[in-house]
């Protein structure tokens, strides 16, 4: 199947079908991120991560990610779906180096050639 056939699949799917729950990003905070941390800590999710982390770990992220926010060095985020507020996954971004140039990671565009792997065009990390 192609670009084409699968355009054409797509608009065959009768919207009646189609359920998108809302879904929202919420700013970490000390109340519900450590909960979903320990969520998401579950041996299936951490496979090829390495595996869950103990306790004190996750707890020392969660702390991390706290003081990132506080200081402005990084952002992180729950992703909050209907019916879950107490959220289902969490995204963030932050600096970190690379090549020996500072960038920001985001979600794994930073290719190895240092340029964004979206837009192709520009260095990662550039304005």
């Amino acid at each position: 199947m192609d670009a084409r056939d699968a355009g054409a699949a797509i608009e065959q799917v009768s919207v009646e079908h189609v359920s998108t729950p809302q879904v929202s990003l919420e700013h970490w905070d000390a109340d519900t991120g450590e909960a979903l941390l320990h969520r998401l800590n579950a041996p299936e999710l951490m496979t090829f991560l390495g595996g869950p982390e103990t306790d004190e770990k996750v707890a020392s992220r969660h702390r991390r990610y706290l003081e990132g926010t506080r200081t402005g060095a990084s952002t992180m985020f729950r992703v909050v779906v209907q019916g879950h507020p107490e959220g289902v996954a969490a995204i963030g971004y932050w600096p970190v180096i690379w090549q020996t140039r500072r960038c920001t990671n985001r979600a794994g565009r930073c290719r190895a050639d240092g340029t964004d792997a979206v837009s192709r065009r520009r260095p990662c990390g550039s304005s």
